[in-house]
């Protein structure tokens, strides 16, 4: 079955395929351990599964089936978490959820994840601000992070991330063309706080 609306809002493919089968390469990076994961908070599932799935790309040579990410994403799992995946991994004969990854991702969100996960980030996001004591490095980090989980378009987040500047900064792009697309004005408003920090 297709994983929950809101999830995923940009699709979910690069966490279900996210790695190309190859030879292990002497450039692949290291990647943090992933945090552990339990029942308490399941707004950290997403980042959860991010992590999992950078750690997939960084050994490709490693996870070349589905039984290995789910194998591997099943040993960060904690507490009550741990306790509901037990039955699947020890039930005879084996279930498919122990070699699908996209069902064992479906069966852990709608068990464990954020279910208004979207609209959490929706909120956060027209409540997001840049102050002027800051830089816009974080402000941008903060913004892009929200909004791969709504579906807004390019242009309703180009004038969210408009809405969220500061006045020193928007003040200034008012004297210039407007940016046609969101990494325009990002790009714009980059430029205008670092001569501002500049001077």
């Amino acid at each position: 079955p297709p994983l929950p609306e809101g999830m995923f809002p940009y699709g979910y493919g690069w966490l279900i395929y996210p790695i190309p089968y190859g030879r292990k390469s002497p450039d692949n990076p290291k990647i943090k351990e992933s945090d552990s994961f339990s029942e308490k908070d399941s707004t950290k599932l997403y980042t959860f599964i991010t992590q999992c799935t950078l750690h997939f790309t960084a050994s490709p040579h490693k996870y070349t089936h589905n039984q290995m990410k789910v194998t591997f994403i099943s040993s960060y799992l904690m507490g009550v978490t741990q306790l509901w995946f037990h039955p699947y991994l020890v039930s005879s004969p084996p279930v498919s959820l122990l070699s699908n990854w996209e069902e064992f991702i479906w069966e852990l969100y709608l068990m464990f994840g954020d279910q208004n996960l979207e609209h959490t980030a929706e909120l956060q996001l027209s409540k997001l601000q840049m102050y002027n004591s800051q830089q816009i490095n974080w402000y941008s980090i903060k913004f892009y992070e929200l909004t791969v989980l709504t579906k807004y378009n390019d242009t309703a987040l180009a004038e969210m991330y408009y809405k969220g500047l500061p006045d020193q900064i928007k003040d200034v792009l008012q004297l210039c063309p407007w940016p046609t697309s969101l990494w325009e004005l990002h790009d714009e408003a980059l430029t205008i706080d670092q001569r501002h920090w500049e001077w």
